[in-house]
């Protein structure tokens, strides 16, 4: 179905390279769904509601929590402020 390729964790290196973080696995995560089966058919059977329930529902943080006080710079909100300007910008 699908791969995991060492390119999908690249945004996540760069970022911690700008910072001057070293590369420690211990940094990053990452979630893949893995549903085995003998058919993709099957497995889509066995698994599409476990999935959808999972990234439906599951990954969402409600705001309050996702960006506590004390936890993001000003140069961090900053960044992420310019970046939905220039999103809405060129939407």
């Amino acid at each position: 179905m699908g791969t995991c390729r060492h390119e999908d964790m690249d945004g996540c290196w760069a970022e911690l390279a700008r910072l001057g973080k070293d590369r420690n696995p211990y940094r990053a995560g990452f979630v893949q769904f893995v549903g085995v089966a003998e058919t993709r058919e099957q497995a889509m059977e066995l698994y599409r509601e476990p999935a959808v329930y999972f990234y439906g529902r599951c990954l969402h943080v409600d705001a309050k929590w996702a960006t506590p006080p004390g936890y993001v710079t000003e140069a961090t909100q900053v960044a992420g402020m310019k970046s939905q300007v220039a999103a809405a910008a060129d939407g």
